[in-house]
C-alpha cells in the first residue's frame, strides 16, 4: 500500500476502508443532502447490495480528520481499466464535513496514491451541475472538462448537466511539487 507518509496530509489522513466502516458509510450515504451528491445519486440500496457496490472498486479510502481522529468521508477509485490506463474517482463526505475546503486533502491523497500505485494515465470525475459549487475552483486548476452531458441528472425537480472532468498523470506530475507542499505536515 505505498509508504505510510503518502497517506497522511496536513489535516487529514486516508486509510483503506474495512468492514467496520460499512455501517457508517451506509448511514452517511443515505443522509439528506449527502447521498444525492455521491455516485449513487441518492438511490437506496439494501445493505448487502450497498456492500457489494462499495467493494466493487479498485480501492476505497476512508478519509479521517487527524486531530481528533474521526471519519469524515470516503474517496473511491473504481471502474479501473488497466488496458486504457483510466479509472474513475468519487468522493463522499459526512454532513459535518461538507462545504469545508480542507477535507479535500483526502481526495488529493487518494489521487496521488492512484497515480503512484495504479499506473493510471488519467482519472475521471463526474460532477452533476448542482454539485459544481461544492467542487469549487479546484476543478479547473487541475482538471479539464472533457464532456458535458446535457440535462442528464434529475435532482430537486429539474434536470442538470453531468460534467466529466479528467486529470492526467502528466498534469498531476507537473503540479506535484505544489500539491506536495499543500499536503505536507507541519
Amino acid at each position: 500500500m505505498g509508504r505510510d507518509d503518502e497517506l497522511v496530509g496536513r489535516r487529514v489522513q486516508i486509510r483503506p476502508m474495512d468492514v467496520s466502516d460499512l455501517d457508517w458509510l451506509y448511514g452517511i450515504s443515505s443522509a439528506p443532502g449527502v447521498g444525492e451528491r455521491w455516485r449513487l445519486g441518492g438511490a437506496s440500496l439494501s445493505p448487502d447490495a450497498f456492500t457489494q457496490f462499495v467493494q466493487d472498486s479498485w480501492v476505497n479510502f476512508i478519509i479521517e480528520r487527524r486531530s481528533p481522529i474521526e471519519r469524515i468521508g470516503m474517496a473511491q477509485v473504481f471502474g479501473a481499466d488497466p488496458v486504457n490506463g483510466i479509472a474513475h474517482v468519487s468522493l463522499i463526505f459526512a454532513p459535518e464535513a461538507q462545504r469545508l475546503g480542507w477535507p479535500l486533502e483526502g481526495l488529493l491523497l487518494a489521487v496521488r496514491y492512484a497515480f503512484a500505485e495504479g499506473g493510471f494515465r488519467k482519472l475521471y470525475f463526474e460532477v452533476p451541475g448542482f454539485n459544481l459549487d461544492a467542487v469549487g475552483a479546484g476543478a479547473g486548476r487541475l482538471t479539464v472538462e472533457e464532456a458535458r452531458l446535457k440535462d442528464h441528472v434529475y435532482y430537486d425537480g429539474e434536470y442538470h448537466d453531468l460534467h466529466v472532468f479528467a486529470l492526467s498523470a502528466v498534469r498531476w506530475e507537473a503540479e506535484s511539487d505544489r500539491l506536495d507542499r499543500m499536503l505536507r505536515r507541519r
